[in-house]
């Protein structure tokens, strides 16, 4: 599995809006755009393909932005990557890379297992990490990183 760009946009997108949830701000698309370094008309892209899949909402006009629609603690990464990616299995070993002569059945079907146990412990991980995990670990690496800040 290759995390694209998009995937990594839209979840950096989705953990912004999160630090938001039930504050009723509406963030601006230019505002996460400048915290994460994100190019305007590709998380344009990105937002309509959630909003479609029902992960945020939109408002337009002055004061206009977007809003997460459920708890961070009910969306895990594996939904937003498959959302904007597909599905989540490595590139390589998938079934048609090779011609018949090149491989034997038996190979590659190993070598498709192997792949498949693979898919299965990303999915594990991704799965079960919502977005209220990663403000928990942004917030504890934060504090750390305060307690280690000695001025001389």
């Amino acid at each position: 599995m290759k995390l694209t760009f998009k995937s990594d946009y839209a979840l950096h997108a989705i953990l912004d809006l999160s630090c938001y949830f039930g504050t009723n701000k509406v963030v601006p698309l230019a505002d996460i755009c400048k915290r994460h370094d994100i190019p305007a008309k590709f998380l344009e892209q990105i937002m309509l393909i959630l909003k479609k899949a029902d992960y945020v909402e939109s408002k337009r006009g002055s004061g206009g932005g977007f809003m997460v629609k459920k708890r961070p603690d009910e969306i895990t990464l594996g939904e937003i990557i498959r959302q904007i990616d597909g599905s989540i299995e490595p590139s390589a070993g998938l079934k048609g890379n090779h011609s018949p002569q090149k491989i034997s059945p038996e190979e590659q079907t190993a070598f498709e297992e192997v792949w498949a146990n693979v898919a299965r412990a990303i999915s594990e991980v991704v799965d079960h990490v919502s977005f209220a995990d990663i403000m928990h670990r942004v917030t504890e690496l934060r504090e750390q990183r305060a307690d280690f800040n000695y001025v001389i």
